[in-house]
Order: structure tokens, then sequence, then C-alpha cells
């Protein structure tokens, strides 16, 4: 059992994913919190995570390879127990499957999240067991009620712990164009990204402030917080979120990472995750520390 991946990998032939070099917090993050996470349930005797949107397990940033979420994940000390990996592309599953192929911890299936990640789980996971769910989509393709279905899936105390890749600069914000040209689909892509209408006020503001300079910064602090507030209303009392920079501080925004916990120790070791990650890259701050995050309760 268990994968060497102390390396960087090399190109073995199979599929790579590009990736931008601000995924590398993204990535250093989930290393940190795996790990912790693993730690944390050593008292509930298994462990497991999900990987929604896995993608081949290597990614091209600029000139180097880095492994991707589910190698980082098998790459955890201490281990994980049990990993499934969900893509929806089939070049990215039959790459997966073979980078994995050595680790009897992995399963890694071909599906779309909002449609079969559920049933996926119900084959291979364990519904008792501490669950991690990591939804990294590109754009809009995760449904907001595919995480009340994983809030409710379950069977215990906590509900299911969830990092989620909310896509602002990168994603929907390029569909929400301020004279509302091309706009014809947005709206149904955007009510089920967030699970609710209550996105359009914000966006309709945005629209009437013009260039005005803080428009666009207050505009995502507003969708990030009826994020927060969604996750809150499924039931999620700790929730935390992290702006990712493309290059430092003053540098343009790509996404906002977000977590939902419903125990106080998932809290815990994600603030020292996003403290550790983001003090020690040139990305030191979102808005503001972790401590003061705009979705902390």
């Amino acid at each position: 059992m268990g994968l060497d991946l102390s390396d960087e990998p090399a190109d073995d032939g199979l599929t790579i994913r590009s990736a931008n070099p601000w995924a590398l917090d993204k990535l250093d993050i989930v290393s940190c919190y795996v790990a912790g996470f693993v730690n944390a349930c050593k008292r509930a005797g298994f462990s497991q995570v999900v990987d929604g949107f896995a993608g081949p397990g290597v990614n091209r940033i600029e000139d180097r390879l880095a492994w991707g979420t589910p190698m980082r994940v098998l790459q955890a000390h201490p281990p994980v127990d049990r990993l499934l990996a969900m893509d929806l592309d089939a070049n990215n599953v039959r790459a997966l499957r073979d980078r994995t192929a050595s680790d009897t911890r992995a399963r890694v299936v071909r599906g779309d999240v909002n449609t079969d990640l559920i049933a996926a789980m119900d084959e291979h996971l364990v519904r008792t067991a501490p669950t991690l769910a990591i939804l990294d989509p590109e754009g809009t393709e995760l449904d907001f009620e595919t995480i009340r279905s994983l809030s409710r899936w379950r069977r215990g105390r906590f509900p299911v712990e969830i990092l989620v890749l909310l896509a602002t600069d990168t994603g929907f914000t390029r569909m929400l164009t301020r004279t509302g040209d091309g706009f014809d689909y947005a709206p149904d892509k955007m009510n089920r990204l967030f699970g609710t209408t209550d996105w359009e006020p914000i966006w309709r503001e945005r629209q009437a402030a013009g260039d005005a300079p803080d428009a666009p910064a207050r505009a995502l602090s507003k969708y990030v917080q009826l994020y927060g507030q969604q996750l809150r209303d499924t039931g999620y009392t700790k929730v935390l979120d992290r702006e990712i920079r493309r290059s430092g501080r003053q540098g343009r925004r790509g996404y906002s990472l977000i977590f939902a916990s419903g125990h106080d120790v998932g809290e815990r070791i994600m603030d020292h995750c996003f403290d550790t990650v983001f003090t020690s890259s040139q990305q030191l701050e979102l808005f503001k520390s972790p401590r003061q995050s705009q979705l902390r309760r």
C-alpha cells in the first residue's frame, strides 16, 4: 500500500493537466489539511477523502510538473484510509487509475459530480466514517444541491467536511457582464452554483455602481459571503475562506477557497493551514487574516 511521492513527478507519458502557478497554494493547503484531518480521525479508526474533480493526478505548472490533489491526498502522513477520486474526462480517469494502480486505498471512477458522486460514495465509502470532500471546479460546474446532498450523506454527529473552490474572477464573474450582453445562459448557471437567486441583487448593485473603483471587490465579497451563508443554512457551523491571488497580495484575484465543517477541530486545523501556507508563500493575505475571515462567525 502507498505511493512514494517524495519527489516531483516525471513525465510518464500519461495525461497531464495544465494549471496556473497560484494552484500551488491550493495544493499545499490540501496537503496540510489532509494530514491534520487524518490525525484527528485516529479515534474514529477510519478516514476517507473524496475528490470530485480529480484530474489526472499530475499538473504542469509553467516549466515544472507537480502532483495534483488526489496524489497529494495519498501522499499525506499519517496516511488516509480511503480516497474516492472522480472525474468526468475519460483521459484523466485512465491516467489517474494508472498512477494509483499500486495503491489499494484509491478508488478512481468516471462520473459527473452532480449526478454520480453520491452513488459512488455509497458504493466505495463508509457512511459512518469522518469524510472530507475536496471540490475544485474550474467554473460553475458544481451545483449547490450537490453540497446539500453531501451534507446529509454521512451518518453521525458531524457532516462531511468540504473544501470548495469558488471560481470568482476565473469563473462566474466573467458571465456577469455589466451590460447584460450574452446574459441569457447565466441565470440558470448562477442559480445552480449558489442554490438560490439571491446572487442577482449583488449583480444589479454591481451594475449600478458603474466604474466605482471599489465596486468589483465589494461585489466579490458579497458573493463569497452569500456562498458562506448558504453553507450555514445547509447546516455547517464553521465556515472559513481564503482568496487566492495570482501574484502576491496585490495580484489579480483568481478564486476563493471556502472550507465548511461542523467541528471545532476542523476549523482549528484549517485556520492553521491557511496561516501556514499563506505566510510562507508570496501570497500573504486575503482581505484579512484567517482569524478575521469574512465568513467566520
